[in-house]
């Protein structure tokens, strides 16, 4: 397992059917290792709003995440009005 939980991790693509893109940070969950159907290692973030207010979860393979780095800054951006 590279990313231990309860981390925080930034994404590192757009998530498709999601809200989420590529920089959005989230909390790791849980943990799934390979296996006949999955690949690679894959987590379950905890996404939030940026009050810390729990959005939602997602399922991201271990290549779909970082670590943050502390030369990274938060950047604030818009919901779509029915997503928030």
């Amino acid at each position: 397992m590279k990313f231990k939980l309860y981390t925080e991790v930034a994404l590192t693509t757009d998530i498709e059917g999601t809200l989420f893109k590529k920089g959005d940070v989230g909390t790791i969950v849980e943990h799934y290792v390979p296996n006949d159907k999955i690949k690679e290692h894959g987590y379950t973030l905890e996404m939030f709003n940026a009050l810390g207010e729990t959005l939602t979860t997602i399922d991201v393979a271990e290549s779909q995440i970082k670590s943050i780095s502390n030369n990274e800054l938060f950047s604030i951006r818009t919901l779509e009005p029915e997503l928030a």
